[in-house]
């Protein structure tokens, strides 16, 4: 479980063939991929709204080493620079997440149970609040960090160029980077628009090696309106009061009146 932490608290996850370690250590870093990851980080900054949806897996690993995989689904519509929804769908969870600009309202579809928190006038600083006081943190909370100080690139240790591929009929390059604890895989689409189609973490801090891999499919030209990303509580529906102290915020509590 630590492992899987770890992979949100840098994001919110091809283990790294022998050449890339002997590449670290000489200190191989390509200045290419370094600025393509760079323009990548500028052009998501520079979007004024977007929406995207990602199939992905997650690896938790048990005491006794046994890794088990798990699917999720995550949906994000975006309005920079203080509006979003999110919907996050895995096995274990459902959870529909609204931020208006003033508030954000957290409901669990199963329960009917919901929460709101006053929230701050951007969406990094949101991310930056629900994660220190609410322990919260959204699958791809890299896409919001690209391109800011919460993403350096100064401290990359490796950065290599893979290769060409298709997509469909997308062209993507390949990137493979090694940045603290963590090896990551990135496709990033190749052209005037550089955006991350597929990416692959990897924890180098433990010994089962546990991965998050993510793939992206992108509407950078959405026609959004201010109700995608207003609460509208449903029938029977209850609102509840969010614990910061508590990792759950809403499963774990109780209706109020």
């Amino acid at each position: 479980m630590q492992a899987f932490k770890l992979f949100l608290s840098l994001f919110l996850v091809i283990s790294c063939t022998p050449t890339l370690y002997a590449q670290e250590e000489n200190g191989k870093v390509d200045p290419e991929v370094v600025s393509r990851i760079e323009e990548m980080g500028k052009y998501l900054r520079g979007l004024k709204q977007f929406e995207v949806k990602s199939n992905f897996t997650f690896e938790i690993v048990t005491e006794d080493n046994q890794k088990f995989e798990y699917p999720g689904d995550l949906h994000y519509k975006v309005m920079n620079p203080n509006k979003l929804y999110a919907e996050l769908k895995s096995d274990h969870k459902h959870r529909k997440y609204y931020y208006d600009g003033t508030s954000m309202t957290i409901y669990d579809p199963k329960t009917k149970f919901y929460g709101q928190i006053a929230a701050p006038d951007t969406i990094a600083e949101l991310m930056e609040q629900i994660e220190n006081e609410y322990k919260i943190v959204l699958p791809l909370e890299d896409l919001f960090d690209w391109g800011t100080s919460k993403a350096p690139t100064n401290n990359i240790k490796v950065a290599t160029y893979i290769g060409e591929t298709k997509f469909g009929e997308v062209v993507v390059e390949q990137f493979a980077i090694r940045q603290g604890n963590i090896d990551w895989q990135l496709w990033v689409t190749k052209g005037e628009r550089p955006l991350p189609k597929k990416l692959i973490y990897t924890a180098n801090d433990d010994q089962t090696r546990p991965q998050f891999a993510a793939e992206l499919k992108w509407n950078v030209d959405p026609k959004l309106k201010q109700k995608d990303f207003e609460f509208r509580a449903p029938k029977g529906s209850y609102k509840i009061e969010i614990n910061p102290s508590e990792e759950d915020v809403v499963a774990k509590q109780k209706a109020v009146p």
